[in-house]
């Protein structure tokens, strides 16, 4: 475990200062180092193992030569989780368990080849669109342009090939699509404004307190031999509270529930702390390259780049005037349509002159939001982040592509999300559990508004915090262990009182909840806001009084 952390940290420090390097070069050349870079790190990480990355790679390969781009998703899909599955279970069949860093590229490749063919998908269906409605509606005509030329890829099978296999966000993600790299090796107009290291910087200062905490409270926890932090503080105080050396020990189970709950907190914390650490290296790697650096004014968003097309057509007319369209590689429809696309904006026009004074920002690869993770009071907000481009892949390319209601669109994509992971049923225990834990905290908020109950301030948000945090202590404390028979005995010891919790406050949700209005609801979670305020405010925007929050996701 040992040599582990300080490979992943050598590889770490050593891809931020090639980033600083990388940065200067564009276009082929930059698609080469960065592929020679990637290639030659999972030689020395994964050693022989690395053909299970290959053979993934190599049936892509197959499937871009021999399916239409109307079906590639699915094929490509199944492939790749196919294949994971086997990855997972390989052992079993005579083959070397994957190490832990390996598991992880392998983890990592798996989302970038199933989510390259999407985005082929997605450019196919984008020019079809174009095609049908060449001479309808101006406003789907413009906008199918834009989504054309700001988010369209073509590719070949060595674009795609150098994209697996870049170095950036080999190990510990974040994510990032085809398109943010490519316009990372294409690069911006010579007129733009430069990349500053100014982001990469304050990033990076966040990292040693990390790391640092991880490294000292991993004295007292370790995962290997899951071994008590108390021993290792004074011995009074370890007796007082439980004797029990391992998670699965029947004298740690038989121990008092606050001694319990004190060392399950411990252990998630410094697992916490190992992934924040990790996760924001990935980060200042990415910033490093200068990947994912988007005007700010096209207002990017987690994993999907820019989103306000029509600012970002607008600065980079001004940048470049005789800008068009990048293609990336010949073929006819492609020029055809993104021929004619480049603006007309006048030096006055507001967009521009606002973006004068805006640099870049690299939201598109932002992995976590260390302090949302530690005090969202509810669930919801910290899951999402909480490794933010991966539950940006699931939402966008399962959760949103899913047919059926709202139940059948979440249990699928926790079953791909706790697939993606390994093939041990806890994983999706696990999973299935946050939902319940969602409907917990409604459930708070329900029952205050029903019974009328004065909290004090702040009351109702810390309760769903504090259960929050000791649901996920008691969540990972099954991560951490894996057998399912072993997380039963151990979450069985603690009275299942997630699941128990969960299914009762849940019931009053749904009980309570026909006879508490929505507004009722938003008024008892969010006491310090203005009611009156916001009143007027939406009426003068929206002409209605209030409106309930859309909440559209799988948990």
């Amino acid at each position: 475990m040992f040599q582990q952390n300080i490979l992943y940290t050598a590889f770490l420090g050593t891809s931020v200062a090639a980033g600083c390097i990388v940065r200067r070069a564009r276009g082929d050349i930059k698609r080469f180092v960065c592929m020679a870079l990637g290639l030659t790190s999972a030689l020395v990480i994964c050693g022989s193992e690395v053909w299970h990355a290959l053979a993934l790679i190599g049936g892509f390969v197959i499937f871009y030569s021999l399916v239409s781009f109307r079906f590639i998703h699915y094929a490509v899909f199944l492939w790749g989780f196919s294949y994971l599955i086997f990855f997972h279970t390989a052992h079993l069949y005579g083959f070397s368990k994957p190490s832990p860093l390996t598991k992880m590229f392998h983890l990592f490749t798996t989302l970038k080849v199933v989510g390259v063919s999407f985005e082929l998908h997605d450019t196919w269906s984008t020019i079809n669109t174009l095609k049908s409605n060449k001479r309808n509606s101006y406003i789907l005509q413009e906008t199918s342009n834009l989504m054309l030329k700001y988010k369209g890829i073509l590719t070949t099978p060595y674009d795609v090939v150098s994209y697996v296999l870049c170095y950036i966000g080999m190990l510990t993600g974040p994510y990032y699509t085809y398109r943010t790299y490519n316009d990372m090796l294409n690069g911006w107009p010579p007129r733009a404004p430069g990349l500053s290291f100014g982001p990469l910087w304050r990033r990076l200062q966040e990292a040693p307190f990390f790391g640092v905490t991880y490294l000292i409270c991993s004295q007292f926890v370790s995962f290997d031999s899951y071994k008590l932090w108390m021993r290792y503080l004074t011995p009074p105080l370890h007796t007082h509270f439980f004797t029990g050396t391992d998670l699965r020990d029947p004298e740690f189970q038989e121990g008092s529930l606050v001694s319990r709950l004190v060392y399950l907190g411990a252990l998630f914390f410094v697992y916490r702390t190992r992934l924040y650490f990790a996760w924001i290296m990935g980060e200042c790697v990415c910033m490093s390259a200068g990947l994912g650096a988007y005007p700010a004014i096209s207002r990017p968003a987690v994993g999907e780049g820019p989103t306000d097309l029509v600012a970002l057509d607008r600065w980079m007319s001004q940048i470049d005037p005789k800008e068009k369209a990048g293609i990336q590689h010949i073929n006819e429809d492609y020029h055809f349509l993104v021929d004619d696309i480049n603006s007309n904006i006048s030096d006055d026009d507001p967009v521009v002159i606002e973006s004068r004074s805006h640099f870049y920002n690299y939201a598109t690869v932002q992995a976590v939001s260390a302090w949302k993770c530690e005090f969202s009071p509810t669930m919801r907000e910290s899951f999402r982040a909480w490794n933010q481009t991966l539950y940006y892949w699931m939402d966008r390319y399962i959760y949103r592509r899913c047919f059926g209601p709202w139940f059948i669109r979440s249990v699928a994509t926790l079953l791909v999300n706790s697939l993606w992971y390994g093939v041990q049923p806890v994983y999706f225990m696990a999973h299935s559990t946050l939902p319940l834990i969602s409907m917990a905290e409604d459930g708070m908020a329900t029952a205050t508004a029903f019974c009328g109950f004065s909290l004090p301030p702040g009351g109702l948000t810390f309760l769903r915090w504090f259960f929050r945090m000791r649901s996920l202590d008691y969540l990972a404390a099954g991560w951490i262990v894996l057998s399912l028979e072993d997380t039963c005995v151990l979450w069985s010891s603690l009275g299942y009182f997630v699941q128990v919790i969960g299914f009762l406050l849940a019931l009053v949700h749904l009980t309570l909840g026909k006879f508490v209005s929505a507004f009722e609801r938003w008024t008892v979670e969010n006491p310090g806001e203005d009611v009156a305020e916001i009143t007027a405010r939406n009426l003068s925007q929206t002409g209605k009084a209030w409106e309930p929050p859309v909440i559209d996701t799988y948990i």
